[in-house]
């Protein structure tokens, strides 16, 4: 046999199970009609009873938002999130369903509800003029409904009592308390940044005026020249990740540059090297057209007017040389005139140039500082930066701080007023009715099979399979029903070909009337002519028979019986040959 089939046979079994169960359940109704109504409608009554005693318990509710934007963009730009990936808005909106689960135990614990529940005590002490022991986590738990909405960030609440009148006034308390509680923790956050604020604008106006002074006092004593402040460059970076999200104003990046005096030291130093290039290119230098331009750019000789002289004297002598031969006494003053003009302007140019670098010398002597000292004063001039720059974002962040609490959001918002429902919530009469008859019903059919099981009266062929697993298959059949006994004993006979040399033995067991036995005998002698036959409640009268065949009839077979002729059988190595089950009741 395949699974497939076993599988289909398992469940043919189970449902032939469940079939005759039922059956045995209806008829176990049918035999004790009487005792299971009665039982119903007892339990049905009481139950009635005990829904009218019981005090009505009303209901109100309420609902509020508790964030006005639930999308996921409230986390960041929603196109941003999209490129980002699936996994990441899952994961954000599964941080986002936590928190505000988190958010209603919140509203759920003492620290919010203590007030409201002090209020409903008092209350009830007014109504019932005693004081009554309520405890917060019994109220909150048989009283109160506090869920999400699913899919939303709306929020209901909703709140039970058996006094109808405190239902409205409670509720709106709840919603106060509500609305409260969702300005609190920003007030209490405002309250933290502007004390954060304060107290670091304090610290920081004192820390900066300390550095600032302790800069100027070094520069002092080491004869600096002071770093301003003010001249500085700014790019926009930010200082500090730590302040709060709305205050994200860039701070300048103050980049400071090399102190004057280093700068003075450098720049001599550069001077010296380009002068003493000058020197050495002048001394090499006699062409007079180079040196005049050399000399026409230091202002001291182009101003005793040595660069114009020549000059002039280069242009006498060009035109007298169109006059006169080389040897002429004009061509000869003009060359000897051109030549003391050019060695006195290539003289005063070195002195110019020598005085120049000894000055430069001097510069770069003065601008002297050991190496620590110079490192020691950026260090200052840095640290005095740092902090002004962090005072000057300070006080800027708080000013911005200051604007936003113009923008006040409002508290959470009530989007149904607190309402009393029109019908009481509890007892409900109906379901309680219902469960009261069904519970009588299901007292009736145990009490009436365990009378039943206690009579030991079998009553259907179910009953009986179940007290022998050697029992042959039980045959039923209904004796006042027109033709089925004929029927059911001339297929048994004929399926068992019975011999002319048997004996067969039809062995009645229980009160059984002796005309239902006749009545069986003749219908079987008509079908075993020749074959010794005998009817008998007696077991020892046939035991010795070659066949043996039982009968048992409906309400008239005790269970008590079949037992002992299934062991008197057992003892005597005796198997039945067939096994019927009569139906002896009036055909309706």
């Amino acid at each position: 046999m395949t699974s497939s089939q076993d599988q289909s046979f398992n469940n043919d079994n189970s449902n032939f199970s469940e079939f005759y169960f039922l059956k045995e359940v209806i008829s176990l109704y049918a035999r004790n009609k009487k005792l299971i109504l009665a039982s119903t409608i007892g339990t049905f009554i009481i139950s009635c009873i005990v829904s009218l005693l019981i005090k009505r318990t009303w209901q109100g509710e309420f609902k509020i938002v508790l964030e006005k934007n639930p999308s996921i963009s409230s986390f960041g730009n929603q196109t941003d999130l999209s490129n980002r990936g699936s996994s990441f808005q899952n994961l954000l909106i599964a941080g986002k369903s936590n928190r505000l689960i988190t958010e209603v135990e919140i509203l759920k614990s003492p620290s919010v509800l203590t007030s409201v529940f002090q209020f409903v005590q008092a209350q009830k002490r007014l109504i019932s003029n005693k004081n009554e022991d309520l405890e917060f986590s019994s109220w909150e738990k048989d009283s109160l409904d506090i869920k999400l909405e699913k899919g939303t960030t709306i929020l209901k609440v909703a709140y039970k009592d058996t006094d109808k009148d405190i239902i409205l006034p409670v509720l709106k308390k709840i919603s106060e308390t509500y609305q409260q509680y969702s300005g609190r923790n920003k007030r209490r956050s405002q309250e933290l940044t502007s004390y954060f604020f304060n107290e670091q604008i304090a610290i920081f106006k004192k820390k900066s005026a300390n550095s600032l002074k302790t800069a100027q006092e070094y520069a002092l004593e080491q004869d600096l020249v002071f770093y301003d402040l003010g001249e500085i460059n700014q790019n926009n970076v930010q200082i500090s990740n730590n302040l709060p999200e709305y205050a994200t104003l860039k701070a300048p990046n103050l980049l400071l540059p090399n102190i004057d005096i280093e700068n003075a030291r450098i720049q001599a130093a550069n001077q010296i090297r380009k002068i003493e290039l000058q020197l050495q290119k002048v001394k090499e230098l006699n062409d007079s057209e180079e040196l005049q331009y050399i000399g026409s750019t230091i202002p001291a000789l182009v101003k005793e007017g040595l660069p114009k002289a020549l000059s002039e004297i280069e242009a006498t002598l060009l035109e007298a040389k169109s006059k006169y031969t080389d040897k002429d006494i004009t061509i000869l003053d003009l060359l000897k005139k051109r030549k003391l003009t050019i060695d006195l302007l290539k003289n005063r140019t070195i002195k110019y140039l020598q005085v120049q670098k000894l000055d430069a010398e001097a510069t770069m002597k003065a601008a002297m500082r050991p190496k620590g000292v110079l490192l020691k004063y950026k260090e200052l001039i840095r640290e005095s930066e740092r902090d002004e720059r962090t005072l000057i974002e300070l006080e800027d962040r708080f000013n911005l701080f200051k604007l936003s609490l113009a923008s006040q959001e409002d508290p959470w918002e009530l989007i149904t007023n607190p309402k009393l429902l029109t019908n009481p919530v509890a007892p409900q009469r109906k379901k309680i009715g219902l469960f009261g008859a069904l519970f009588g019903l299901i007292i009736g059919l145990s009490a009436a099979s365990i009378y039943e099981r206690r009579k030991g009266t079998l009553y259907s062929k179910y009953q009986v399979g179940l007290l022998s697993s050697i029992w042959p298959l039980i045959i039923e059949i209904t004796v006042n029903k027109k033709g089925n006994m004929n029927e059911v004993l001339e297929l048994f006979v004929k399926g068992k070909n019975f011999k002319e040399d048997n004996s067969i033995g039809l062995l009645f067991v229980g009160e059984i009337q002796e005309s239902l036995i006749n009545k069986v005998e003749k219908t079987f002698g008509k079908y075993l002519k020749n074959i010794k036959l005998l009817a008998t409640k007696d077991l020892l009268k046939v035991v010795e028979f070659t066949d043996l065949i039982l009968f048992i009839e409906k309400g008239k077979t005790k269970r008590k019986e079949i037992l002992e002729i299934n062991e008197k059988l057992i003892f005597q190595k005796k198997s039945l040959s067939g096994l019927f089950f009569l139906d002896n009741e009036e055909i309706k």
